[in-house]
């Protein structure tokens, strides 16, 4: 088992798990494609920062998947360090995944790689793999119009999660925003979130009042 010390491609997506991502692996479950990908609008975001060691410039490139009520459900990231072309690619997922078969990414039905599990973590309940990859990976996806990852759930099943890969190249290619900005974006998203929930907890009410 790796160490307890976990890489930026780990930390930058354990903030958001919630309990539905579990529910996406028993038999039978459905899942909402990540929000904005039925739009125009991209779902992908870039956060940089300077590594204090290599003193270094680190980009991580990443768009989440959330359920039907906004909560999340799994996340691909890239990560770049300075300005090499080899790159490190990282996938979550809910725990209850097979381990051995890995993560399939493709694009568009052709596929690319298989990211490996490395790590399982109690709190968030989720599994990491991650898979290295150079620029043909990330020339497929500037080219594709949609990413499929493929896991296994416990019943050997494959669960298959898709991300628009709508506006990738310009997040990609543009500067970035840094760890301060994604925090106050992510905190703008789960405002946005409770309400959407409260909102529907409310719906939900007076239905139950108009069924009564």
């Amino acid at each position: 088992m790796a160490s307890n010390q976990k890489s930026p491609l780990i930390r930058t997506a354990l903030k958001a798990v919630s309990p539905l991502a579990l529910l996406l692996l028993l038999p039978g479950a459905a899942y909402a494609q990540a929000e904005g990908a039925a739009s125009q609008e991209s779902i992908w975001v870039k956060v940089c920062s300077t590594d204090q060691a290599s003193k270094q410039k680190v980009c991580i490139t990443r768009a989440d998947l959330r359920g039907e009520n906004g909560s999340f459900v799994s996340s691909v990231t890239i990560q770049q360090v300075g300005d090499e072309k080899r790159y490190g690619v990282g996938v979550l997922m809910p725990l209850g995944v097979l381990l051995q078969p890995g993560v399939t990414l493709a694009v568009d039905g052709a596929k690319l790689a298989t990211a490996q599990f490395t790590i399982c973590l109690p709190q968030p309940p989720i599994c990491v793999s991650s898979v290295g990859a150079e620029a043909g990976f990330i020339d497929a996806f500037r080219k594709g119009g949609k990413l499929t990852m493929t896991a296994q759930n416990s019943q050997g099943k494959d669960v298959n999660l898709d991300v628009s890969l709508i506006g990738f190249s310009k997040v990609f290619d543009g500067p970035g925003i840094d760890p301060q900005q994604a925090e106050a974006r992510q905190k703008e998203l789960n405002d946005a979130l409770q309400k959407r929930a409260e909102e529907a907890r409310q719906k939900l009410i007076e239905q139950q009042k108009q069924s009564q």
